[in-house]
Parts: structure tokens; C-alpha cells; sequence
């Protein structure tokens, strides 16, 4: 499934947050060639999936130092491609908890259930395939329920070190 997936977002690992580390696995897709996707928060509850070239495009932001992209790209003085524009074949999402059902429990900023929200629309009204959304989880974050709001937005899969887990029948 991996090897097909040409356009990916993810989030950048903070180790503040004691999240699955992505580090890692952004340079190997760069690496591998993949167009790749980080946010770049850009007010209350939004954020853009900005593409990158090479782990250098990345700066510590506040509060917590996650690193992100500038708007602009400093080697061509241009606005970065935005995944919304580009589409996705892959997005990974951070979370505290997620269900096997694919409910995901944020931190509760709403950045991630926004995204998705307009992502899917936007893949939807296009007819574009829509994008696999999963979760990387350690192993005991995925827990038998978790509570949602109306807003939340599920995921397709998670991954974990141990197996993944297809919660809509995508994988």
C-alpha cells in the first residue's frame, strides 16, 4: 500500500508531546521522492498542509516548537503547493486516543477535524479519490471507545508498531 502512495501528509513529530515519531518517516519519503505534506498552523483551528522539498524547510514554531514549513519557499520565492490543491493519497494524524471504530481523540484544537472536514468536501465536489486518513498510534492508545463531538472527524486506519487497523474496510 505504501510503495502506491505518492502524495502524503503528516504531521511532524514533537517530542514535547510524546508523540509516534514522524522524523523518521518524513526523510525516508522524501528520500523515496514522495510530494510531502506538513502543516503550518495559520490561526484558530486552521492550518494548511504545505509541501516541503527537505527536512531544512522546516522551522521550530510557538508554543510547543513543532517544526513547520514557511509560506514561501525560500528557493523560488513562491507560495509552497498546498496539499488541498495538489490531493492527497495518504494523510497521518496525531492523536491521544483512538477506537478500533476509527474515532480519534485530538488535543482539541480542532486543526486536524477541520482539515479533514474540508479535505473530503473538497476531494468529494472534485471527484478526486478520496485520501486514506489514518492515525499513527503506539500500541496503547487505541482504547475501546473514545469520546466525540459532532465535529470530530474519524479515521480510516491506524498504525501501530504491532499491526494495522482497518476501521472503514480501506486497507
Amino acid at each position: 500500500m505504501f510503495s502506491n502512495v505518492k502524495r502524503i501528509g503528516l504531521y511532524v513529530s514533537c517530542p514535547n508531546l510524546k508523540e509516534v515519531e514522524t522524523q523518521d518517516l518524513l526523510r525516508i519519503c522524501l528520500d523515496m521522492k514522495k510530494d510531502c505534506f506538513v502543516p503550518k498552523l495559520t490561526g484558530k483551528r486552521e492550518m494548511q498542509m504545505l509541501k516541503v522539498a527537505d527536512f531544512s524547510d522546516l522551522r521550530p514554531a510557538p508554543p510547543f516548537n513543532i517544526l513547520e514549513p514557511d509560506r514561501e519557499d525560500p528557493a523560488t520565492g513562491k507560495h509552497r503547493p498546498e496539499a488541498m490543491d495538489e490531493g492527497l493519497d495518504l494523510l497521518l494524524v496525531p492523536g491521544l486516543a483512538f477506537s478500533a471504530e476509527g474515532k480519534r481523540l485530538g488535543r482539541g484544537g480542532g486543526y486536524y477535524d477541520s482539515y479533514i472536514e474540508k479535505l473530503l468536501q473538497k476531494s468529494s465536489s472534485e471527484g478526486n479519490e478520496r485520501p486514506l486518513i489514518a492515525g499513527l498510534a503506539f500500541s496503547c492508545q487505541v482504547v475501546p471507545d473514545v469520546p466525540c463531538d459532532s465535529h470530530d472527524m474519524e479515521v480510516d486506519a491506524i498504525f501501530t508498531a504491532a499491526d494495522p487497523i482497518d476501521c472503514k474496510g480501506k486497507l
